[in-house]
């Protein structure tokens, strides 16, 4: 489904509150066509309230959204018929086989009937097919909803969570799924998680949120150019280098009991943090500047701007 728009998801101000709580606090997306886009942060932050206003199950109590360049409200239902959605666990007839399943939903939205061996084929379900679901593993039903979300070829992909409960194996199949997405399926993904990681090896594009607000938004390039290099320091007296460091400006947090992790922009940093503590009769036996993950980048964004 072709959609002549850079942006398929624009709100503006998007705000929600539960009593005195301010689950989304003017949040500004922009969510580009053709994307894999993460939403990202942890539990409570308000991802899932963002993804209910967009689908249009509650309604924001400010601001405005966009939906493929076009206002939206609830009930708008010719939007929301460009859009596949898996926000909870999936609802499937264990004892029927995964293709009945598909066929089942495709006579109720009266779908083509080639779109089920396109979906099956897009979420690599196409040799466990004609299987009962009931003998599939989670991630597997997982990516059956995924099917089902993609049967009426959408426009765009909305994904609450979607490794939640998935063991590793399971985690890695989604992830390759997702990630191929939007070649093989044309379909822009929209997916919430407070997976760091997992994030990082899926999406193109990034927003981070935390406490109802949008800390960083763009893509996985942009996103490195914020990264402060992170510091690894080994010290006898991690507690009293922590405290020198922070009485001096440093961002620290600790790594493990003998362990501190400090920001820093270079060696230069390193080798002056090194002698401030050598002053102080401190030994210093690890000092590692590496570029941080994703991980390291959010809890950087969420310590400064929260």
């Amino acid at each position: 489904m072709q959609v002549k728009h850079d942006f398929i998801i624009e709100t503006e101000k998007l705000s929600r509150r539960f009593g005195q709580v301010a689950a989304v606090n003017q949040v500004d997306l922009q969510v580009p066509l053709g994307s894999v886009y993460g939403f990202l942060g942890p539990n409570g932050a308000g991802k899932t309230t963002t993804i209910r206003m967009l689908l249009g199950l509650i309604n924001p109590d400010a601001g405005q959204i966009r939906l493929f360049g076009s206002p939206f409200t609830r009930h708008n239902w010719p939007t929301l018929a460009k859009i596949g959605a898996l926000v909870e666990t999936p609802s499937l007839y264990p004892n029927l086989t995964g293709r009945e399943n598909l066929e089942a939903l495709r006579r109720l939205i009266k779908a083509p009937r080639e779109n089920i061996d396109d979906v099956l084929d897009n979420v690599r379900l196409e040799h466990d097919a004609n299987r009962p679901v009931r003998g599939y593993s989670m991630g597997m039903r997982q990516r059956l909803a995924i099917a089902m979300a993609l049967l009426n070829n959408p426009a765009l992909l909305i994904l609450d969570e979607p490794t939640n409960g998935l063991d590793p194996a399971g985690i890695q199949e989604m992830r390759e799924t997702i990630r191929e997405l939007p070649t093989r399926q044309g379909v822009t993904v929209f997916l919430s998680s407070h997976l760091l990681g997992e994030v990082e090896q899926m999406a193109s594009h990034i927003g981070i949120i935390h406490e109802g607000r949008l800390l960083f938004q763009g893509s996985l390039v942009e996103l490195q150019g914020q990264r402060n290099p992170i510091l690894h320091l080994g010290s006898d007296q991690p507690e009293r280098a922590q405290q020198i460091l922070m009485e001096a400006g440093w961002r620290v947090r600790r790594n493990g009991r003998p362990g501190l992790l400090v920001e820093v922009n270079g060696n230069s940093d390193a080798a002056y943090i090194n002698k401030q503590l050598l002053a102080k009769g401190l030994n210093v036996f690890q000092l590692q500047i590496d570029q941080p993950n994703l991980e390291d980048t959010f809890l950087q964004l969420t310590q400064s701007k929260a």
